[in-house]
């Protein structure tokens, strides 16, 4: 360890104790003789049991309380950076310690770069094997022909729903690093439902010391039986079951194939991609950015006139163009709903399907009806009960409550 250099950030490798570097040993063993205590940003990797073996006077710390208390995500590496920094302020030099390479998929150290910048403390990194190597030999990958992405599952279980489309581009392979338990993999799994649907296939890639056939012989029922790599298992399954799986280190990398061009069109999590990118400040639409419910309105009335004619004329190629036509006003509703702060399209969707189940009770509960007509009778009682439920006074309602005024005058007579 330089003790000229304030931090200094080692790479521990992808786990064996002999991908550890010679420089890197070199410095855990100037710590243990200079009795600094080293900062393991997790203690739950396999090089941690023969680092204590082979160096035992080695005085080890570890940030995984501030993961195990984390309730947000988006700021957890910040809170590893003011430490690191207060650290070496105070007691200068500090070393600290993170899985494969510092600067791979290492969000935490991106953080204390900055921030050490800021503060006019020196950096110096000790490079070691990253995670990425065995990955991709796993996976039989190359990252550089195939233009994969990469990001910290920490950073992206703490980004917003909006900032998502900035970081995840669902037409390139994408490798989620660090994947450690449940709960994260929980939030990893709806950050990337923003763009991939819940069916999409995924890789799950989890380092294993076991030998094939222990491995092997865990697998039981109906699970897909993984296969070994250069020392990692892999596990195909659906992106929604992926916090189902056992996770119980931090050597877990999860490979998202890319989605094809009429794929990604297909989804409608595309649309509602689309939407939060064309409301996004600055680099949205100028136009879209201007919308307001209000401005809107007109949109709204006139597509759903052309979804009109295209039914009058019976053309079902032309009714599919404008029943998109009309779906992105919804979308863009609720988007400048969510902007504001309203409710966003997850609330729309939940209203219209709670609504058809409970105006269904012939379908989703015990009643029984034995025509079309006894359905209306029903639907029309249930609308009665929503709004003596919602506190409304039936006896003293108009004959035109309920009719929307903004329809055409015709249709207001009719009703």
């Amino acid at each position: 360890m330089t003790k000229s250099t304030a931090i200094n950030i080692l790479g521990l490798g992808p786990g064996h104790w002999e991908d550890l570097t010679i420089e890197a040993r070199a410095v855990l063993e100037q710590a243990a003789t200079d009795q600094k205590t080293v900062f393991f940003r997790t203690l739950i990797h396999p090089i941690i049991e023969p680092l204590r073996h082979e160096i035992p006077d080695l005085h080890i710390t570890s940030f995984d309380s501030f993961y195990d208390e984390a309730t947000n995500w988006e700021t957890l590496s910040q809170e590893i950076a003011q430490e690191i920094c207060t650290q070496a302020e105070q007691h200068p030099p500090v070393l600290y310690a993170v899985p494969g390479h510092p600067l791979i998929g290492e969000a935490s150290v991106q953080v204390i770069l900055q921030r050490a910048r800021e503060l006019g403390l020196s950096a110096r990194i000790v490079a070691g094997l990253s995670f990425l190597e065995p990955v991709c030999a796993a996976l039989e990958l190359d990252p550089f022909s195939s233009g994969m992405q990469i990001i910290d599952a920490t950073e992206l279980a703490g980004l917003r729903s909006d900032e998502i489309a900035g970081k995840v581009i669902p037409t390139i392979p994408l490798l989620v690093a660090h994947i450690y338990h449940r709960r994260q993999a929980s939030a990893v799994r709806l950050a990337l439902g923003e763009c991939y649907p819940d069916e999409w296939p995924v890789k799950l890639v989890r380092s294993s010391d076991l030998t094939d056939s222990e491995t092997l012989g865990e697998q039981g029922g109906d699970k897909p039986r993984p296969y070994i790599t250069a020392g990692e298992t892999v596990i195909e399954m659906p992106l929604d079951e992926i916090e189902r799986e056992s996770l119980d280190n931090y050597f877990n990398s999860l490979y998202v194939p890319p989605l094809e061009t009429l794929e990604v069109l297909r989804f409608p999590e595309t649309l509602r991609y689309i939407t939060m990118r064309l409301r996004r400040d600055p680099d949205g639409c100028p136009w879209d950015r201007e919308q307001t419910h209000q401005t809107l309105t007109r949109y709204v009335i006139e597509e759903t006139y052309e979804v009109v004619e295209a039914l009058e004329e019976n053309d079902m190629e032309k009714l599919a163009e404008e029943l998109g036509d009309l779906l992105p006003q919804v979308y863009l509703h609720a988007e400048i709903a969510r902007q504001d702060g309203d409710f966003n399209i997850g609330d729309v969707f939940e209203h219209v399907s709670a609504k058809l189940i409970r105006r269904h009770p012939h379908v989703f509960g015990q009643i029984e009806v034995e025509n079309a007509g006894q359905v209306v009778q029903n639907w029309e009682e249930i609308k009665r009960q929503e709004r003596i439920a919602a506190g409304k006074d039936i006896q003293s309602e108009s004959i035109l409550d309920g009719v929307p005024l903004a329809s055409p005058a015709l249709i207001v007579a009719q009703k």
